[in-house]
């Protein structure tokens, strides 16, 4: 829905507006960006449509996005319009007061555009001699505030990247602790796998030494065995080579002699002997074979076991199987000691694991702690700079609201001096008979007028109403005149005064402990943008040495919120 009143204001300053309006993403988070518009210029020429179509609901909430974007100027500017109306600004009748017949000549549509481009020139006109009467102070007030909106943006671009690298920090500590932990475990299982290695080698290398003791009783029993029957088998081949001499020897004698009825019992007795140890002689051959049988069997079985051919050396064999199980037990013992030299290995780098990864826990946790520290400190400062922040902004409320009653006093004294002067005008005029002229008297009556009644007649223009945006130039205009040479100089003094404020800014150690330069919102202890212009403000009426003060230390060249170096205060 489209407002009569919000459409005059947005037309009335539309030039301004989209000279000014520095499109700033803190202005876009407010407001929707026109991504279809090229420039600058373009969208903000689209925006203004949009909020003279939307109303006056629009128009407040594009006061507050330029007001949190910085623009707080134009922000004022359109809130006091709006308050205030359209009461000090040109009318078309104060246009065509002098050129009666021009008002028959144009329509209400050319009337009004007539209108508007006369107030837009002579705002202009107003802006442009203001600011360059205030030029140098204003230079100075937007480039602390372009330093302080800088050291605050940097400032913020360093908490982020604190916040970031104590969560990456955090998320290492975690990590190590979570790898510290999973390595210890690592480390336990290792001990208990070195412990049953440990075991079951020691296991392992009893069973074979046993083995290996049994092995060898068994080849020395059998080594033993195997003389015995050598022996045996070298006696027997004896005895049996004397029996058969003997009975060759007894069987030549037997076919020697002849049987005779004679016979005596020497000779009988000496064949049973002789019957006897044959008999023995049997025996014992049996008893042999018995043996050699055995033998023969077990030497079957080693040869089985030893795996090699029946026919085969079985001592030769029997010497290799000892010299392998010796080159096993070797071997076996070698690797027992390989063994224990890598498990005392794990146990040394299991060790110096923990042992690093305990130090560098110990780093990760007190560098996060510094860094706590050093937050904690900044926000500290944050805080007592915000703190001091707000008590500016209370200090600025009350100031302002001081300068709303001396307008209002200003204004009202301005009103009766005009209503005292039009008095005076008026009273003796009509005494003398060169009063002002009567609405009554015909276009004839006039022209028969004297000269001296006609000037009589001009009444002074009305004072205009006093607003915060015209009021410094409405009272530097109403200073009395200075001389050129007086001119020269007091700007001569200014200079040199600003010439020493700049150096001693310059030479000022405003930093904070920790070496780095002054943080955000920080007020300059020299340079105050008004201080030029209460030269001629402290003649005015009503503007005494005390409301000087209280500007001053309200800090008016550095106001909360103000926009950086903009293109309003151009010339």
């Amino acid at each position: 829905m489209v407002t009569t009143s919000v459409k005059a204001v947005i037309d009335s300053n539309r030039s301004l507006l989209i000279r000014n309006i520095i499109p700033c993403e803190e202005l876009y988070d407010n407001l929707v960006k026109l991504n279809a518009r090229a420039t600058g210029a373009e969208q903000t020429e689209k925006l203004l449509e949009l909020i003279v179509v939307r109303g006056p609901t629009a128009l407040n909430g594009f006061c507050d996005a330029l007001q949190l974007s910085g623009h707080n100027f134009l922000a004022e500017l359109l809130r006091d319009e709006v308050s205030g109306g359209t009461s000090d600004t040109v009318q078309w009748e104060d246009l065509t007061r002098s050129v009666p017949g021009l008002d028959k000549a144009v329509n209400k549509q050319q009337r009004e555009e007539v209108t508007k481009v006369v107030n837009a020139k002579i705002r202009d006109s107003v802006q442009k001699e203001l600011l360059r009467r205030t030029a140098l102070d204003k230079e100075k007030v937007i480039e602390s505030k372009q330093r302080q909106l800088e050291d605050s943006w940097r400032f913020t671009e360093l908490l982020r990247e604190k916040d970031s690298l104590i969560e990456t920090l955090e998320g290492g500590l975690e990590q190590a602790v979570t790898d510290a932990r999973s390595h210890g475990v690592n480390v336990q299982e290792l001990k208990t796998f070195v412990d049953q290695t440990k075991l079951k080698h020691k296991k392992d290398l009893e069973k074979q030494m046993k083995y290996n003791t049994a092995n060898e009783k068994s080849l020395q029993r059998l080594t033993e065995r195997q003389y015995e029957t050598e022996a045996t088998l070298d006696y027997v081949t004896e005895q049996l080579t004397s029996y058969l001499r003997e009975g060759e020897e007894h069987n030549d004698l037997v076919r020697e002699e002849t049987i005779s009825p004679g016979l005596t019992m020497t000779s009988v007795d000496r064949a049973k002997d002789t019957l006897k140890k044959t008999l023995q002689r049997i025996q014992e051959l049996e008893s042999t074979k018995r043996a050699h049988d055995a033998l023969v069997e077990e030497r079957h079985y080693m040869s089985a076991q030893l795996g090699v051919d029946i026919t085969a050396n079985v001592r030769t064999a029997l010497q290799q199987y000892v010299v392998k199980q010796d080159g096993t037990v070797t071997s076996l013992r070698e690797e027992v000691t390989k063994l224990n030299s890598e498990v005392l290995a794990l146990e040394e780098a299991a060790s110096e694991h923990a042992t690093s990864k305990t130090e560098t826990v110990h780093m990760l946790e007190s560098t996060v702690n510094d860094l706590k520290n050093r937050v904690d400190s900044k926000n500290a400062i944050v805080a007592e700079l915000r703190a001091d922040l707000s008590s500016k902004e209370a200090r600025l409320a009350a100031l302002l609201a001081e300068n709303k009653l001396l307008q209002k006093k200003l204004a009202g004294v301005d009103h009766a001096n005009a209503n005292a002067l039009r008095a005076s005008i008026e009273g003796p005029s009509m005494h003398n008979g060169v009063g002002p002229l009567s609405s009554r008297e015909s276009p004839e009556a006039i022209g028969r007028l004297s000269p001296a009644r006609v000037q009589a007649t001009t009444l002074p223009k009305p004072t205009p109403r006093i607003t915060p945006h015209n009021s410094l130039a409405l009272q530097i205009s109403a200073l009395p005149p200075v001389s050129p040479k007086q001119k020269r100089k007091e700007l001569r003094q200014q200079r040199k005064q600003q010439q020493q404020q700049l150096q001693q800014q310059r030479l000022r150690p405003d930093v904070f402990p920790s070496g780095q330069e002054q943080g955000p919102l920080s007020e300059p202890k020299t340079g105050n943008g008004i201080d030029s212009t209460y030269v001629g403000l402290q003649r005015l009426k009503g503007f005494n040495a005390e409301t000087k003060r209280n500007f001053s230390n309200a800090g008016w060249n550095h106001w909360p919120g103000a926009a950086p170096r903009s293109d309003y205060l151009r010339k």
